[in-house]
């Protein structure tokens, strides 16, 4: 991996990292309980990083 690799994967991560707290916040002040926030949350991670298992017209 060189180096330009090596920084998009960290914007990403960063990027995933800082997308995820602002929806784990919404949905605290949306009044989800911290354990409802957490499942949720790792459902979004989730869908993010693996995306729809459907198939799209794309395939």
């Amino acid at each position: 991996m060189n180096n330009d690799a090596v920084g998009e994967l960290l914007n990403a991560v960063g990027a995933l990292a800082e997308m995820s707290l602002n929806f784990y916040r919404a949905l605290l002040n949306a009044g989800a309980t911290k354990e409802e926030a957490f499942v949720l949350l790792q459902s979004f991670i989730s869908a993010t990083i693996h995306g729809s298992k459907e198939k799209s017209d794309e395939d």
